[in-house]
Parts: structure tokens; sequence; C-alpha cells
């Protein structure tokens, strides 16, 4: 079985067992109760074994209705039942207690079965399997049956190698053949007599063997194996609504069931210590270790790191050969190509299906074109600085960058917290890179200054990149930036005196070492794009910083003797030696700072941290304001409020009482309305009150995670929808191709699922004590704007209220069109083109006697300003426009005396 898919299900498992009292209490129902009458619950060692353990509440040992003392060989078992009777509150509900009554009944036995028995119990429901007969009526629900339950029928055929197959008609004999009756006799008799009992008890809840054996086999999880058990039931909801205190109380009930056997059988045949439990001291304890050890890799992030520092090191040697070897200088066209080749390997990883690409509204195209813009300066003048230093010159003023960045950070990033330690490193490796330029190098006040600015742009670029980014992955960035940065580049290339001349003019082409030169340039630095935004979003700007620091001391010394040499001094030398000092120890108070951060956050509210960590405040927003934004409308037209049962009630809701205290100043400005402190994005607001303010959180047994719905919500197609590949593609598919490539596209099955979850959870927010009409009609309009997107058709759909800013459609076709019309305007009136801005400055030279009276017989010919063939070279496809005077003027002009 696997163990790390029942680890990661775990508490959602333990979650269905326990939530069955709130369930029940919603409704109405009535169970046998009783008051509590003890405070604490703990697990002890058996005293018979001590490899059994024991349940006290308070002091008292707990036991069977039987009088029998409760032992459990498992661990996880044990503190699963802890957690339980830890759950109820001022009364226990024994009805909804189902961990506890499955273990009394195999510890009771009260029916005194044996193993063949149970089995004999157990195939009784072979016959007449939910799976195999089958209705053919409706034709949707036939077809439904068919997308459902074949999967399932053929997953066991395979895994046990029987031959079950379905039937519509009642009255068949002989369904089940004999030998597929006894591999199911075989694989029963494989467990011993209290996990039969559990898969008795499971078959009972199901009404099928086969829908039991997938279930233990692990081939879907307790939610959908319910649903498909209740296929009918779910259908018959979908298509006339549900049955008020009934359907609802009947699925939760279900899954309760299902959820704590399927948990008693899996302790029962795998020996498991203590694992993920929610709300238990040792849940905490564990998650926090871990937790706070796997920060302790990942805070800074060494992957993305070592990348942008290897590229970053060996791009600058790629430019330079290809500035110096291949004397090809122009960087503006290398930059054009390398964004190009960017965008183009994006749209590649998209058609394979391993990425997509980011939808962009309009507050972000105003707040990431500014980092594109820095972008592009800063790229354009760091490859001229290149071109005209040594590669060690070049880095020893790109080194300035951190001093830069450290002061401008408290400017960009008001929130983010600077020591003096820190300075004093990054002033320590500033320094170490004054000194070492005060060194044997040539001086040249343009490349210096170029270098400078390129240095200016690049610590803004680095500060305006993290400060924008805060809600964005690294590839979606880079994508958007790419694609701002292009048309710039382009249009700074086009408006250049020297670029297209010089590119046209090239005579290297045809070489080995241009196009060697040139494919790892352009390779290289669309890759170190990448690494930089990975390494900027993944720890900070001024890591990132420090990094290109770092692999710029080794840039030095390769430097030093590739190329133009750069000499050797005492200078030099303690430059280099401080600024390896100053790095050094830069990357360790960075790692113990975040160290002793994680420390400290796990200390402190230890149940309330692992309860905000487990769900994402971020998914949480999705969903929440998909159902605000797509229904608030059909709550006031038809005078509706939220009902308590519903997850976005106000009570169940866990963020709902922090987002109140959420207030947008400004657009880039933020407060908390608990301490009223102020903070420049929604990120960092969200971060303070997670660390300050998380005592606010709604926490009980019926609070909802609105981040466990994302899947109903479709929370990855309003993140990183398809539409704006479709829009943006010239080549793209429709909406059924889009559906096929994306691999994060739920079956049809899922799907099915997905519409019955979305529909039981219309009908917890529909108020019960309203019209019929009204609640059908508002329970229609609901379906229509969440549940309705739930096929395979408009999965990735954004909703009404959720459109995309731009239309890269016309952004692509209106580049092309100018780009198009640009090449035909060179192409019809190429003559005038002036390659040269030396053209002008040539000496006239005169005309021969025979170019006159050619011309001038010519002219009796041609009209006035004329496009005529030159009479030699016939076959040269060259025509010359030539402008041509007056028979007398012309005399005279070279009749005079030169």
């Amino acid at each position: 079985m696997n163990r790390l898919l029942f680890f990661r299900t775990s508490s959602s498992l333990i979650r269905y067992c326990v939530r069955s009292t709130s369930s029940t209490s919603n409704f109405g129902l009535t169970n046998r109760e009783r008051k509590r009458f003890y405070k604490k619950v703990s697990t002890v060692e058996s005293s018979q074994s001590p490899t059994k353990y024991e349940i006290l509440l308070d002091q008292r040992k707990l036991k069977t209705p039987s009088g029998n003392l409760v032992t459990i060989e498992n661990e996880f078992l044990a503190l699963s039942l802890a957690h339980e009777w830890n759950q109820q509150l001022k009364k226990i509900d024994l009805a909804s207690m189902h961990l506890n009554s499955l273990i009394n009944t195999i510890i009771d036995n009260p029916l005194k079965l044996n193993k063949e028995q149970i089995i004999a119990k157990v195939m009784h429901y072979l016959d007449w399997d939910t799976l195999l007969y089958r209705s053919d009526a409706p034709e949707e629900f036939h077809q439904l049956q068919i997308t459902s339950w074949d999967p399932i029928l053929k997953v066991v055929n395979e895994h046990l190698n029987t031959k079950f197959q379905s039937t519509y008609d009642l009255h068949v004999k002989d369904l089940i053949r004999e030998t597929d009756r006894q591999i199911i006799e075989k694989y029963l008799s494989s467990f011993d007599r209290s996990s039969l009992m559990i898969f008795l008890f499971i078959a009972e809840q199901l009404k099928s063997i086969l829908l039991s054996i997938c279930l233990i086999k692990q081939f879907r999880s307790v939610e959908d194996i319910s649903v498909l058990s209740r296929l009918e039931t779910e259908f018959q909801i979908s298509r006339w609504t549900n049955v008020e205190y009934y359907h609802d109380y009947d699925i939760l009930d279900t899954r309760s069931k299902i959820a704590a056997a399927y948990l008693i059988f899996y302790c029962l045949n795998n020996n498991i210590t203590r694992a993920i439990m929610p709300k238990d001291n040792y849940y905490y304890k564990s998650v926090g270790i871990i937790h706070c050890v796997h920060a302790n890799l990942i805070m800074l992030h060494v992957s993305s790191m070592i990348a942008y520092g290897f590229l970053s090191f060996i791009l600058a040697f790629f430019n330079k050969a290809l500035f110096e070897i291949a004397k090809f200088r122009n960087n503006l066209f290398v930059i054009s190509t390398q964004l190009s080749f960017i965008l183009i390997s994006f749209h590649v990883l998209v058609y394979f299906r391993r990425i997509t690409v980011p939808v962009m509204t309009k507050n972000e195209l105003n707040t990431l074109i500014i980092p594109s813009v820095f972008f592009c300066l800063s790229t354009v003048l760091s490859l001229q600085a290149l071109m005209q230093l040594n590669v060690a010159v070049y880095v020893i003023i790109k080194r300035c960058t951190p001093a830069l960045t450290f002061l401008l950070s408290a400017i960009v990033l008001k929130e983010q917290k600077l020591n003096l330690k820190t300075g004093f490193c990054v002033l320590t490796i500033t320094l170490g890179a004054a000194i070492t330029s005060t060194g044997d190098v040539a001086y040249h006040f343009q490349s210096y200054a170029i270098g400078s600015f390129s240095v200016i742009f690049h610590s803004l670029y680095l500060l305006t990149v993290q400060r924008c980014s805060e809600q964005r992955t690294s590839n979606d960035v880079l994508y958007i930036n790419s694609l701002l940065s292009l048309p710039m580049i382009v249009a700074f290339m086009i408006t250049s005196s020297h670029e297209l001349s010089n590119v046209k003019s090239y005579d290297g082409y045809s070489t080995a070492k241009f196009w060697l030169y040139f494919l790892l340039s352009i390779i290289g630095g669309g890759l170190l794009n990448a690494t930089t935004f990975w390494c900027t979003i993944k720890n900070s700007a001024l890591t990132t910083t420090v990094v290109g620091v770092l692999k710029s001391i080794l840039q030095i010394f390769v430097g030093m003797f590739a190329f133009d040499q750069l000499s050797i001094n005492y200078k030099t030398t303690l430059g280099i030696a401080l600024s390896l000092v100053g790095g050094t120890m830069f990357s360790y108070l960075e790692y113990t700072n975040k160290q002793s951060k994680c420390g400290s956050n796990t200390s402190d509210n230890d149940s309330e941290q692992t309860i905000y960590k487990s769900c994402s405040r971020e998914n949480s927003r999705l969903v929440r304001d998909y159902f605000i934004q797509a229904l608030s409308s059909i709550y006031e037209k038809n005078h509706l409020s939220i009902p308590a049962e519903c997850i976005f009630s106000s009570k169940r809701d866990i963020f709902h009482h922090q987002e109140l205290h959420k207030v947008k100043v400004k657009p880039n400005e933020w407060q908390c309305k608990y301490c009223n402190k102020t903070f420049y994005s929604e990120y960092y607001l969200d971060m303070h009150l997670s660390n300050r303010h998380n005592d606010t959180l709604i926490q009980h047994e019926q609070s909802a995670c609105l981040a466990d719905y994302c899947s109903i919500f479709r929370c990855d197609a309003l993140k990183r929808s398809k539409t704006l590949f479709q829009s943006f593609d010239p080549f793209a598919r429709n909406s059924e191709d889009t559906r096929r490539k994306s691999k994060k596209v739920p079956n049809e099955q899922q799907l099915t699922i997905l519409r019955s979850r979305c529909a039981s959870i219309i009908n917890e927010c529909i108020p019960i004590n309203i019209k019929y009409d009204t609640r059908v009609k508002a329970q229609h309009e609901m379906y229509a704007e969440i549940c309705a997107y739930l096929t395979t058709n408009r999965y990735f759909e954004l909703p009404n209220y959720y459109k995309s800013f731009i239309s890269f459609t016309s952004i692509f076709c209106s580049f092309i069109f100018l780009f198009m019309c640009f090449i035909g305007v060179g192409i019809v009136r190429r003559s005038d083109w002036k390659f040269s801005d030396n053209d002008d400055d040539e000496p006239e030279k005169p005309l021969s006697e025979e170019t006159i009276s050619t011309a001038t017989a010519l002219l009796s010919k041609s009209p006035r300003n004329s496009i005529i063939h030159s009479p030699k070279n016939s076959t040269s496809t060259v025509r010359h426009r030539v402008h041509f005077e007056s028979l007398d003027d012309c005399n005279r002009l070279h009749s005079d005396p030169m």
C-alpha cells in the first residue's frame, strides 16, 4: 500500500471522521449524548504489553461497552482515537464517533463471528454489487455509469486478474464466474479477523465489494469512492436539486464512516508510528521540527543561487568572445535575439504541456512595465561597457551594485529589514571593488560612465522585480518581462543609426566561430534571465546581488588573463580579499537570521501556525473573491443572506476576520486595522497578520479552509489560464485541443464528482427558509456561475468578472504588421537607404566624357527623374535612381575649369 499517499491524506481522513458531529447538529438530528466528564485525553503504553497503547480520559482507562480494556497495537490509530475523544465539546456524541464504534466492535465482536463467517457475509455483496448491475435509462445516467464505473471495473480486473462484467438485466444468472469468486475469497483470506470486520463495514456502506477493494488499494480517494457509491443519488440531485435535511447529511455521514473505516484498516495492516495528526501535541512538534529543518534548506534557495552564479559567470566571457573574437559588436541585436529565444522557449514548453503562460491584467501591466524599462537600460548599457572594457574591469564596475542595492532597498522595499551587520558586509564588498579598481587599469571615462549607469539601472531593476512580483512565480515574471522588453529593444535597434547597417554589413556569418559564440550568448542570455528572476524571487534582491559579487571574484581571476590581460598588484589582491571576506560573512548572516526566525515561529503558537501553514491564504483569497464576485449579485437580487452552514459564512471562513481588517489605502499602501501599521503590499500585510495577529483566526471544528475547494473553483484556471496562450499564439487551437494539452485538466469522472460537490456547496449556501421557486431559481443561477464551468470544454474559461485586460492577439498581429511594413518599405526604397554615415562625406568624382555623352543621349529618351539601368554589367540586378539636369546646365557644369 502507498504509505506516502496515506500520510498526505491522513489529515483529511481524520477531519472527515470528526466532522460528523457538526453535520448532525446542523441538520437538527438527535443522538444519544452525555456530558463530557473529562478534561484531558492522552495515550500511554499498555501495562500488559509495551507494544500496545491505551487511552486515558484524565486518569481513567477507556473501555468498550462490554467492559473490555481498549488496547491498540498501532500508535497512530491510538492517537487518532484519542483525538476523536478530545474533539467532543460539552456533550459526547457517540453516534458520530465512528473510530470509537468500529474499534469497540473489533474488540468486543458482539456477534462472535469467525474469519470464515465474515468472508461469507462479505461475499454476499458480490452477488449484487453496485458496479455490476446498472440502469440503462435515462441516457444521461447510462453514460454517467459508463464513464464513472467502467474505469473502476477495469482497474480491479487488471489488478486481481478477474473478468467481471456489468449487465443491465437484473434477472441474468451466473454473472459472477466461479473462478472470479475464488479469487476474491482468496484475496479476503489474506487479512485477519479485525481487518475483515472493517472490510465488511466498508462493503455494507458502499454496497460494493469492487469499490471497497478500490479504496483499500488506494486507487481512489475516500471522497471519490463515496460519490461513486452514490452515483444515482448524485445524478438525481444535479437534475432535481437535493432534499433538505437529508442529502447533505447523508453524504457527510457516509464519507465520515468510510474515512474512519479506511483509517483503521490501513493502520491494522501497516506499522505506523506518530505522524501528521491535526490538533495534537505530537503533530505540532513534528510539523514544527520538519518545517524548520526544511526551511533551513530552502530559505536560501541554493539551486537558484548556483544556477544564477554559474550562468552570470560564464555569459560575460561568451559575450566578450562574440565581440572580440567574432568581431560582432551589435549588442541591441544580441539582446533582442535573447528575448525572442525566451519567448519561443516558453511557447515550446507550453505546447508540450510543461508550463502555462500567465494572464496579465491592467494593474500588472502598469507595475511590471517599470522593471522592464530598467531591464532594457541595464542590459544595453552593460553590453556596451563590456565591448570597450576588459572583463576584469567590467566586473569590478558591476560589483558596485550591492552598495546601491543596499541604499535603495530601504526606499523601494520599505518593509525589508536590513541591519548594521549586513550593511557592513556589503560595504566591505564594495570597498574591495573600489580598491581593486584603483589598480593597474587603463582609465576610459566613457566606458566607466556607461558602466556606472548600468549599475544604477541594474539595482533598480532587481528591486522593482522583487517589489512587483510578490504574487507571481519566476516563470510568470520572466515571460511578462520579456514580452514587454522585446518591443522596446526592437524600437531602440530600429532608431539606432548604426545597428541595422552593421548587422547587414557584417561579413562573418559564414564562419563557425561566429555561430558558436552567438548561440552560446543567446542561449546563455535567455537562461541567465530566467535564473535571475528565479534567484531574486526565491531569495531577495540583495541575495541575488551578493551571489553575483561572489561569482565575480572568479570572473576577475579568469578575466585578468583572458583577452586583454590586467596587471596584478597589491591593490587588486587586497580588493579581491575584501570582497571574498564580505561575501562570505553576508551569506553566513543571511543563513543564521533566517534560521533563528524559523525557530521563533515554530516555538510560538505551534497549533495556530500549523493550521495557517496548512491553509493557503492566496488560494483561499481566490476562492473567496470568485464566490463574492460571481454570486453577490444573485444574493442581492433575491434578497438572500449567506447561512451559517455555508463555507463562506463569516463563522466558518478561517481568514474572515483578518480580511475585514485589511484596508487598501493607496495602490502601494496597505493598513492593518488591528494595530494601524502600514505596509507596501498585501503580501507583507499577510505576513504581519500571520505572525502578529494569528490569534484572530477562526479556529473550531466547523471552520473551513477555502483553499480546500480550489478544485471546484478552478484556482489553477484563474491563476494560469490557457486563454492567454490561445489569444497570443496565432496558431492556437480550439478549446478542445487546449484542454487536451493541459496536464492539469481533470477527466470526465473527476469533473462529475466535482460538479456533485459543487452542487452540494451551493445548496448549503442557500437559506432554507425561503420560497421553493426562489430557491430553485437561485440554485440554477449559482450553478451556472460556478458549477457549469466544471466541464471539459469550459474548465479553463474565465468567469465574466475575471477578464484579461489586454489581448495579446492584437499585440502580436500589430507587431508583425508593423515589421512587415518596415521590411516592405525597405524593399521598395532600398536604393535610398544609407548604410553608412560616410556616404555624404565622400568627395565628388568628375564624370568622364563617355559618361556625359551617354547620359545626354539617355536624357533625350527618358523623362526627368526616371529610373535607368546601367548599360554596363547587364547581369547586375542593382538599379540606380539618377537625377538628370537640363542639357545646358550639364554642359555648363562640365565646361568650367576644375
